[in-house]
């Protein structure tokens, strides 16, 4: 069954859209993605200001509703949990500024369920 709904996507590597994807492949059911971008930066305007859908985390949609007009709808099927993970080289283990960051992320993220 494909989707007659405008789907816009990320392609940027290890995001979950291959989760999704994979979902909807099981459930024989296929996306029609009509726009992709490169990161998740302009999808809240794109969605707000086209009639496309987008499938992101909670805290993501959370986030772009609150700076664009956009509707949070619940999906039809249940998603698999995913990991969060942070890289960085080495040299930055100790560095204040990105522990900073790392420890600021990290509770962000912490908090999303």
């Amino acid at each position: 069954m494909r989707s007659p709904e405008g789907h816009v996507t990320v392609t940027s590597s290890g995001t979950g859209h291959a989760i999704v994807d994979s979902v909807l492949a099981q459930k024989k059911v296929e996306r029609r993605i009509v726009a992709t971008v490169p990161s998740f930066l302009a999808l809240g305007s794109i969605v707000a200001n086209t009639e496309l859908l987008a499938i992101v985390p909670r805290i993501l949609a959370s986030t772009l509703a609150a700076k664009e007009k956009l509707r949070i709808l619940e999906l039809p099927i249940e998603l698999p949990p995913y990991s969060v993970k942070q890289h960085w080289h080495e040299r930055f283990n100790t560095d204040p500024a990105s522990i900073w960051l790392r420890n600021t992320l990290l509770s962000l993220f912490s908090q999303a369920t």
